[in-house]
C-alpha cells in the first residue's frame, strides 16, 4: 500500500463522518389544537427520522425535518431517532390528559 493511501482513507472517513451517525437538533416542539409539531435537523440530508417509533419522515437536502401529526406523546415527551442517535424532547404547551401543567421548551 502506498504511504499516502492510508492518510487519504483516514481523511475521507473524517470528512464524511461515521455512517448512520446523526446529530439531532430540535428547533421546535409544540402541541396545539391536537397537533404535535416537532421540527429540527440532523447532520445528514435524506436521512430517515422517527418519532416515538410510530411516525417516519426524511430530512430534506438542507438536513431539515418536520413532523405534524395528531398525536399526544405520553408524559409530554417524545423520542426522536435518526441514524444511531435518539434524542428525548419535552413538548411545549402540552398537558398529558390534563395531569400536568404545560411544559416550557427544552430538549434533553
Amino acid at each position: 500500500m502506498s504511504p499516502f493511501r492510508l492518510p487519504a482513507i483516514a481523511c475521507t472517513f473524517l470528512l464524511t463522518g461515521v455512517p448512520g451517525h446523526a446529530e439531532i437538533t430540535i428547533t421546535e416542539s409544540d402541541y396545539a389544537a391536537g397537533v404535535l409539531v416537532v421540527r429540527g435537523q440532523t447532520s445528514q440530508s435524506h436521512q430517515q427520522v422517527i418519532l416515538d417509533g410510530r411516525y417516519n419522515t426524511d430530512t430534506d437536502s438542507g438536513r431539515q425535518f418536520v413532523f405534524r401529526v395528531r398525536y399526544l406523546p405520553p408524559g409530554c415527551t417524545a423520542d426522536i431517532r435518526a441514524g444511531g442517535e435518539t434524542r428525548q424532547v419535552d413538548i411545549t404547551n402540552c398537558s398529558d390528559a390534563g395531569n400536568e401543567a404545560p411544559k416550557s421548551p427544552s430538549a434533553r
